[in-house]
Formats: structure tokens, C-alpha cells, sequence
């Protein structure tokens, strides 16, 4: 991204040399359609220079000028998800809570049981959850979903009200 904000400050003062340029061309010239066009042509110059300035302050700070945009954008925004996340959900014999078991019959038994469970909670409750029950500390399930530690803590806490609230015991 560093590279990328270099070519673009690079690009802008070039632009700007050439607005320099073309203003003094401008008021060195008698032929007045001539001025007409270079006139034209120092207004899209200025309009360059001007996205050139805020595509490199968008760049710098992370951000786009004026909330309306960012509330958009933040239904629209990508999620990144670390590789952890995305082995742990493209395994198909994925650990879930209470699924372990020698015998075939008992884990499906425990498997249907998860499911059950899991109706009650939230999508991201759910995702909490199930990164908590594959051994994830706090501190992990916080860096992987980009939240604070708290949060993960009372969400646990919550998930497992939930569970108590619907009748199941928690071992």
C-alpha cells in the first residue's frame, strides 16, 4: 500500500507541473480559442489533482470523508477471516461442542444434540462458540473475528445462559 501511496503523491506532482506548465502557456498565448482550451484543460487538471489528493488522504488514513459513506460501505465491507477460521470451517469432521466419542452411534447422537444447542444461539454466537469449543482462547477468538476479549468473554456467558435457559446442563 506504502508503494501504491509513493506512485500516487509521484503521479500528483507531476500533474501539478503540468497545471504549472499549462498556466503559463495559457497566459503566454494571444489566440483566444487556443485559451479557451487551455483554460478547459486546467479545469480537468484541477479535478485530477483534486482525486489524486483524496484518493492519497483515503489511502493514508483508511477512511472516506463524511459518515454517510462509511455506513454504507460497512454493509458492503468485506470480513477478513484468518486461515485458522477457514480450516476449521472447511473441515467436514469439524469439532463441535460435546462431539467426542469411540463409538459411531453415540457421536451422532452428540452431533444432533450440538445442533439442537446451537438453535438457540446466534449466528455470531454460534461462530464464538464453536471457535471456544475447538480450544481457541479468548485472546485467539477475539484476533480471529477482529473484537475485544470482553466481548468474546460475555458472549460465552451469554451463549451458555441461553443453554442453561433452554434446560441443558453444561459439563
Amino acid at each position: 500500500m506504502k508503494e501504491l501511496i509513493e506512485e500516487y503523491k509521484a503521479t500528483r506532482k507531476y500533474t501539478r507541473k503540468v497545471y504549472k506548465n499549462t498556466l503559463e502557456r495559457m497566459n503566454t498565448c494571444d489566440d483566444e480559442s487556443l485559451k479557451e482550451k487551455l483554460l478547459e484543460d486546467l479545469s480537468t487538471i484541477r479535478q485530477m489533482i483534486s482525486s489524486l489528493s483524496y484518493s492519497i488522504e483515503v489511502m493514508q488514513s483508511g477512511r472516506f470523508k463524511g459518515r454517510s459513506i462509511d455506513r454504507r460501505a460497512a454493509y458492503e465491507r468485506e470480513i477478513p477471516v484468518s486461515n485458522e477460521v477457514i480450516t476449521m470451517n472447511s473441515d467436514k469432521m469439524q469439532r463441535l461442542p460435546f462431539e467426542y466419542t469411540e463409538n459411531e452411534d453415540d457421536e451422532e447422537v452428540k452431533r444432533l444434540l450440538a445442533k439442537e444447542i446451537s438453535k438457540v444461539l446466534t449466528a455470531k454466537e454460534r461462530e464464538i462458540f464453536n471457535l471456544a469449543a475447538n480450544s481457541f482462547s479468548h485472546r485467539q477468538i477475539g484476533e480471529i473475528l477482529h473484537i475485544p476479549k470482553s466481548t468474546v468473554q460475555s458472549t460465552l456467558e451469554r451463549c451458555k445462559s441461553k443453554i442453561i435457559a433452554e434446560g441443558w446442563v453444561i459439563v
